[in-house]
């Protein structure tokens, strides 16, 4: 299987990063069912919400965290994959009902929906994946889907995600949801994570060779999932054994997968709409008609723009626009110049991008570290 990292080529799809990723994997298979489950197609996220979900039907769960500028069609598509558990999920609103779900065990639920950002519930709820869950005490995966910033970093192994439009697959949306419909591969896909609760012992011989500069908690995102994958092979392909081992295309796939997430920065405290916006300033700003620069400060270039200019290009109002620039000026994505104005009072600020200040904004992804398949085979073989 292919190494190299996922392309950037504009004109592929998501689903076209997606198969291409997935390569001749059986979870193509699992691809190309959630490709009719959701109606609309299946794209990284999608798959990845998935396999959280499975992995809580292994007993190793994680967290999932969506924060979206686009909430409302990210809701649906996470409600329908989240909801092939529709018996062992349940929705949460505030840290009350969290803390009793878990006093009491959680009561065999596998997935948790968190449909707000609420500070406490949300630190209360990923603190409680610090916990190793054994063979008696099953523990959930948990999702969370927001529009606002992200104020305090992850805790426990999660993954976040700040898809944009780039990243999803909207495609006839409208379409597909303006009435209910049924999938026709619903009880499918549930066979897949029934099955999950009956994998063996699941072992790595190479884990130990899976070696880069990340968190403790993204490796356990990285083991956590490429258990998941293998598992969902084992199923696939049959595989009856005391003991189910992950091979090197499992591995292959789950870093090929996290490699093309839009994984975020949970430190900078910028909000998906904010980060939105910042990609529509930067296209405008780079557009070779604009042009602006400040007499005496030739030095900061000609790229520079005011508030009303960044207003114009987003369409929103001006304290709208205010206070994604100021986000962004705190999250060091922006700089300001103050210039006394003419002809008035006051003075006048200007702002421009970083040195180094590119889309995409708000994003980091720890799991480009990750050593290449082959990398671990001449390892194995040295």
């Amino acid at each position: 299987m292919s190494s190299s990292l996922p392309s950037d080529d504009p004109l592929r799809s998501p689903r076209e990063a997606l198969v291409d990723a997935i390569g001749t994997h059986p979870l193509r298979h699992v691809v190309d069912q959630l490709d009719i489950h959701v109606h609309v197609g299946c794209d990284a996220v999608t798959l990845s919400t998935f396999l959280i979900l499975a992995a809580a039907h292994i007993n190793q769960p994680l967290n999932l965290i969506i924060s979206s500028d686009n909430t409302g069609a990210d809701r649906v598509l996470t409600d329908k994959v989240v909801g092939l558990s529709s018996e062992e999920i349940a929705h949460v609103d505030n840290i009350g009902q969290f803390r009793t779900l878990a006093n009491q065990g959680f009561q065999g639920f596998r997935a948790v929906l968190i449909r707000d950002l609420h500070p406490t519930l949300y630190r209360f709820a990923l603190g409680c994946q610090c916990v190793a869950p054994t063979g008696a005490i099953w523990q959930p995966s948990i999702f969370l889907l927001t529009d606002e910033a992200l104020r305090h970093p992850c805790i426990g192994p999660t993954l976040p995600l700040r898809p944009d439009w780039d990243d999803r697959t909207y495609t006839g949306f409208g379409h597909c949801f303006a009435a209910p419909r049924e999938s026709q591969v619903v009880d499918s896909l549930r066979r897949i994570l029934e099955w999950l609760e009956l994998t063996p012992p699941i072992h790595c011989s190479f884990e130990r060779r899976i070696t880069a500069s990340m968190r403790p908690d993204e490796m356990v995102v990285v083991n956590r999932l490429m258990n998941t994958v293998a598992a969902i092979r084992g199923y696939l392909r049959n595989i009856v054994e005391d003991q189910l081992l992950v091979m090197i295309e499992d591995y292959a796939v789950t870093r090929a997968l996290l490699q093309l997430l839009p994984v975020m920065s949970v430190h900078d405290g910028l909000s998906p709409h904010a980060a939105e916006s910042a990609n529509t300033i930067y296209q405008a700003v780079c557009d070779p008609h604009h042009q602006l620069t400040v007499p005496d400060r030739s030095a900061e270039g000609r790229k520079l723009f005011t508030v009303s200019q960044a207003q114009a290009w987003t369409a929103l109002s001006y304290n709208g626009v205010k206070k994604h620039i100021n986000q962004l000026e705190d999250s060091g994505i922006l700089t300001s110049s103050v210039m006394r104005a003419n002809r008035r009072q006051g003075k006048q600020i200007f702002y421009r991008f970083c040195e180094g200040g590119r889309p995409p904004f708000g994003r980091i992804n720890p799991y480009l570290q990750l050593p290449t398949p082959e990398d671990i085979e001449r390892d194995l073989t040295s």
